[in-house]
């Protein structure tokens, strides 16, 4: 096969999750001169797919290239996965990767929410017991829990395998911040034209929602998890509009009545990641003190 005569990416997003990389999407997506893969996320990499072969993957992802200047793709999955980065590394050596780092415990509090509202996690396990797991019980990402916030040992991985050069780091706030400064920066990594003040009327993308009621969110998976099971794929997917109306009844649209974070379990993050925390602010040559 030649590569040469299919379409793949120059470029990843390829982590953290839960770290606004669907806005970091949108922003790629609204550039003229950036075709993203439909849907957002391939995971081609990082699961049985990549079998397929890289002519399946350009077909089934890129299909709707209209002759932009690069090609990219947003998989935050794999940013903690060896076997993604040994793929991609393998197959696309001169492809950049770019990475949207977030404060590991703020990080992980999202994702524990995110887990409870895909019924990922029962709504009656906290905070507390969540991060106190066992990363090999809680793998969702293609690394545990606690291991996918040690941005340190994750980013050297990919240094190894693609160089400096090829890597684009940044921050949660960067974004939250001086928008149109850090979309520029990344616009100059990628050799595109910076466009950031065409967008700065499009919104990011919403935070992970919160149950309503907890108890009452806990019957109802443990009604329709069986149930899903047995509907299939094919299914779920004509239904699935539906079933995100139904699941909006659920979940508060803002932050109101929105739990905090114990104490307790803050600090016992913080401890956790404060050596790691320490090793990332040296690499990037920047403060991160403002981190939990």
């Amino acid at each position: 096969m030649d590569k040469a005569k299919i379409l793949l990416p120059d470029f990843f997003v390829c982590g953290a999750p839960k770290a606004g990389a669907t806005s970091l999407y949108r922003y790629l997506s609204a550039h003229p001169d950036i075709f993203m893969s439909s849907p957002k996320e391939p995971w081609f990499f990082q699961g049985d797919d990549y079998n397929r072969g890289l002519e399946w993957y350009s077909e089934t992802w890129f299909s709707g290239y209209e002759g932009e200047e690069i090609v990219g793709e947003a998989t935050p999955g794999y940013m903690g996965d060896e076997a993604a980065c040994s793929r991609i590394a393998r197959d696309l050596p001169s492809a950049k990767v770019i990475f949207l780092l977030r404060d590991p415990v703020e990080r992980l509090w999202s994702e524990y929410w995110w887990r409870i509202q895909f019924g990922r996690l029962a709504p009656s396990t906290s905070f507390g017991e969540f991060v106190r797991r066992d990363d090999a019980e809680t793998n969702a990402f293609g690394v545990g829990h606690i291991t996918l916030g040690l941005y340190y040992q994750h980013l050297v991985r990919w240094e190894d395998a693609f160089g400096r050069d090829q890597m684009h780091v940044l921050l949660t706030e960067d974004l939250a911040g001086d928008r149109r400064s850090a979309l520029n920066g990344l616009f100059r990594f990628l050799g595109v034209e910076e466009r950031a003040a065409d967008l700065e009327n499009l919104h990011a993308h919403g935070a992970t929602n919160h149950p309503k009621h907890v108890a009452l969110y806990t019957a109802v998976q443990k009604v329709w998890t069986p149930i899903q099971k047995m509907l299939g794929s094919e299914v779920l997917e004509k239904t699935k509009s539906l079933r995100g109306k139904v699941k909006s009844l659920f979940f508060r649209s803002d932050s109101s009545g929105r739990q905090d974070m114990k104490g307790k379990d803050r600090a016992y993050l913080s401890d956790v990641y404060a050596e790691p925390n320490g090793k990332l602010a040296n690499w990037l040559g920047r403060d991160l003190s403002h981190w939990t």
